[in-house]
């Protein structure tokens, strides 16, 4: 009788753990899901915060760009070069995302590092925009465009008669994103 006991007390220990191990495992795959949908959320929203600002911006780039097109040209960097555009307010952590994706599959020839910093010299203690060859800094195109604002980069293709033809706002928490955009941007 004592042995039925101590089996059944047993039997009932491990239905427990199976239980308590079939009730964490549901518990742990929702957390998960949840991890993924929030991502996906912050993603999807960067997305559209980026096509509302190429809505918004790309009439004014087109307005005032053309105006430093003699600056960017005396460089001879402008053919089939994608202008990346930092500002002071833009994130050091998506400065670096990007640099990663290009040094990973793309050449840093391939685009114009195109920033608005007051202070130059501050722009030029900037680790990062030594990857890149060919950087222009204007100082006051912050505020022709209205940008100085926006904490985000974001990218551009000029055709032959110096209109941006293509923006794209890279999202950092994406890479494939990123390369599929930049990809598209130097495939014309």
């Amino acid at each position: 009788m004592r042995a039925n006991k101590w089996l059944n007390f047993i039997l009932t220990g491990v239905i427990l753990i199976i239980v308590i191990m079939f009730i964490r495992i549901p518990i742990r795959q929702k957390e998960e899901c949840q991890k993924k949908i929030n991502l996906q959320e912050i993603i999807f929203d960067n997305i559209l915060e980026g096509q509302k600002f190429i809505a918004e911006y790309k009439p004014k780039l087109n307005k005032y760009f053309t105006a430093y097109w003699d600056t960017i040209a005396s460089k001879r960097c402008w053919k089939d070069k994608i202008i990346l555009r930092v500002s002071e307010n833009s994130c050091h952590s998506c400065i670096e995302a990007i640099k990663l994706v290009i040094a990973e599959r793309f050449d840093f020839k391939d685009f114009v590092l195109l920033t608005s910093y007051r202070n130059d010299n501050l722009a030029n203690r900037i680790e990062l925009f030594h990857s890149f060859p060919y950087r222009i800094n204007l100082e006051n195109l912050s505020e022709k465009i209205g940008d100085q604002d926006i904490n985000f980069i974001y990218c551009f293709k000029i055709d032959s008669d110096q209109k941006i033809r293509d923006m794209f706002v890279p999202v950092k928490e994406i890479p494939i994103y990123n390369r599929n955009g930049f990809e598209i941007l130097l495939s014309d």
